[in-house]
């Protein structure tokens, strides 16, 4: 009797008790922190990216094709390389060893891994949007904190993905409000800067009546200023507040053991499987309309539609109005 009153009052383990996240506030304050602690490094990052992306925004139309495209392709692969930059000088706490060209030097040695992570979570959000749209939701949560395993961790592909998914597991409520909320901050400044752009040419242009020789001497400075938000404000600080969300998310894990790796990895593994699958099932598709309906566009032979439209049902008024005179 006495063992069963003890086995009864005897406490259920139900594990640790996980902490919540901090407030989105805080975790943004703490990001404009660091931005501003740090922010030699990271204007010299971004400035790259920036620089090599001016010819194209000034001089586009009044370049040759080829030096154009020489640029954009400079510029997309510089802007890959910041990435790596900005990751390693976060994974550094704000100080990569060499200064700016120290993060880029560093960065790329993280090239590889970073690719490879990144092809393999695109293709496992894929295979998890074909079966709904919400698991290629929660997949992009679950994978969120991939890249900073790599940088912070030094792990690779499935096995960053997997510890990744072990953080955000009991946690993909809060990871994801917190940045959903940041990215609609993100989008309400920008439309806030497209209603003040749109605002000034047409007042450049006179109301409504928009003169385009005017209006487009202004566009250069707003694509300026656009691209200046987007390579020296939005991209680190984003990357900067999701380093946050991943610290906070080690933290509250560090007395919890990482379990059922190998099966995490397997299910990662099926969703990144069945996304190739999907791929290659659009490419099939693609392929074979383009082969079925591109002679049309070129077939001298085929027919043409003489049909005049008659939008709204307003043609037959049109005709009785003509036919009067």
């Amino acid at each position: 009797m006495d063992n069963q009153t003890n086995v009864e009052s005897a406490p259920l383990s139900k594990g640790p008790v996980l902490a919540a996240l901090p407030p989105f506030s805080d975790i943004l304050s703490e990001s404009f922190v660091f931005y501003k602690n740090h922010a030699s490094i990271i204007l010299g990052v971004s400035a790259v990216p920036f620089i090599l992306a001016l010819p194209n925004n000034f001089l586009f139309g009044t370049m040759p094709s080829l030096f154009s495209g020489i640029f954009l392709l400079l510029t997309s692969i510089f802007a890959f390389f910041s990435r790596l930059a900005l990751f390693e000088t976060v994974a550094e706490n704000g100080d990569p060893a060499g200064g700016v060209l120290g993060a880029y030097r560093n960065g790329l040695k993280y090239l590889i891994s970073f690719a490879w992570a990144s092809v393999l979570i695109s293709f496992a959000v894929l295979g998890g949007t074909m079966l709904l749209i919400i698991p290629g939701i929660l997949l992009s949560i679950s994978l969120s904190m991939s890249i900073y395993v790599i940088f912070m961790e030094g792990k690779k592909g499935t096995q960053a993905m997997a510890a990744s998914w072990h953080y955000v597991k009991n946690y993909w409520g809060q990871v994801f409000w917190r940045i959903l909320a940041f990215g609609l901050i993100v989008f309400a400044v920008s439309i806030l800067y497209l209603f003040i752009m749109m605002s000034v040419i047409f007042m450049k242009g006179g109301s409504f009546g928009v003169d385009l020789a005017e209006s487009v001497k202004v566009l250069p400075i707003f694509k300026l200023i656009q691209l200046a938000m987007q390579n020296f404000l939005f991209i680190p600080l984003g990357i900067i507040y999701s380093y946050f969300i991943y610290l906070s998310l080690r933290t509250a894990k560090a007395g919890v053991p990482e379990t059922d790796v190998e099966n995490i990895k397997k299910r990662i593994v099926v969703f990144v499987v069945l996304g190739i699958f999907v791929l290659l099932a659009l490419l099939i598709f693609a392929t074979f309309s383009i082969y079925k309906y591109l002679p049309m566009f070129f077939d001298p032979n085929s027919p043409v539609s003489l049909a005049v439209p008659s939008s709204a049902g307003l043609y037959p008024l049109l005709e009785l109005f003509q036919n009067s005179f």
